[in-house]
């Protein structure tokens, strides 16, 4: 009896173990897919372009004081965000509105 209960055992943990090792394989081809489309083709080097000249120094010079909730700081993140979404290639002239900012 203890016999039949051992192979039954060790039957179980062999399906959950190719089981699993399924599912990674899945993932990880699923994974490979996802990344290879996104990836853009590297642009062929240009060619020998002249240096460009070094930028002015800056000076700071401070702007309003950002409070929770004013126009001045909504009108920030909103230039932020949309700054960071033209790095990434997605266009924010569909538009978006930040309508309440929560502090971390």
């Amino acid at each position: 009896m203890v016999l039949v209960g051992l192979k039954v055992a060790v039957v179980g943990m062999l399906v959950v173990f190719f089981g699993l090792l399924i599912l990674i394989t899945c993932i990880s081809v699923l994974h490979a897919l996802m990344t290879r489309k996104t990836e853009k083709p590297a642009a062929a080097p240009a060619a020998a372009a002249p240096a460009p000249a070094p930028a002015a120094p800056r000076t700071y010079v401070p702007g309003p004081e950002l409070k929770q909730g004013s126009p001045e700081l909504y009108a920030v993140l909103t230039a932020a965000v949309s700054a960071e979404m033209q790095k990434k290639g997605v266009n924010p002239e569909g538009g978006f509105k930040i309508t309440s900012v929560k502090p971390m």
